[in-house]
């Protein structure tokens, strides 16, 4: 029951971590799109 309990928290804070991850990458995207619309307009 305990080392469920401990496989749990851990999967829990993988997925934390993935979220995290995802979300720079999409931010990183964005970020990557408005540099380029910006170098192409100037």
């Amino acid at each position: 029951m305990n080392l469920l309990g401990a496989h749990y928290s851990f999967l829990n804070r993988l997925s934390k971590k993935v979220s995290v991850s995802v979300l720079l990458v999409r931010l990183g995207i964005v970020a990557f799109l408005i540099y380029s619309e910006i170098f192409v307009w100037f």
